[in-house]
């Protein structure tokens, strides 16, 4: 069964964790967007959990800055980066049990008319 999920939220990186003179921490608007994320996620899916080894797409669309001509995005963010608050919202709204079940992630930024964050999910 397919899982699909249509975010119309702008893509954001998740960062490493940061280090200062009191120690480590993690910025607080991250934790905002993947809260963000995890709602969007929750008013979309309603069923029990995925536990199988899973392939998760995901496409970052950004908005088309005027006379931008390329359909793809080659600036950062990175990919990786932007795959992880992602993830950690799929578990934390209870779509998948852990993201160490996904088996193949597939991933891709470009441009589009809106910023959105569309993802797919097949087992």
């Amino acid at each position: 069964m397919e899982i699909k999920f249509n975010l119309p939220i702008r893509p954001q990186p998740k960062q490493s964790v940061r280090g200062g003179g009191k120690g480590f921490y993690t910025d607080p608007a991250k934790k905002e967007y993947v809260k963000a994320l995890t709602m969007l996620i929750k008013s979309q899916y309603k069923r029990p959990a995925q536990s199988g080894p899973l392939q998760v797409s995901i496409a970052f669309c950004y908005k088309r800055p005027k006379g931008q001509k390329s359909d793809f995005k080659t600036s950062r963010p990175d990919l990786d980066n932007l795959s992880k608050p992602v993830l950690d919202a799929l578990t934390d709204a209870g779509v998948i049990t852990d993201d160490a079940i996904v088996c193949r992630l597939c991933l891709e930024k470009f441009y589009h008319d809106s910023d959105c964050i569309l993802i797919t999910i097949t087992p």
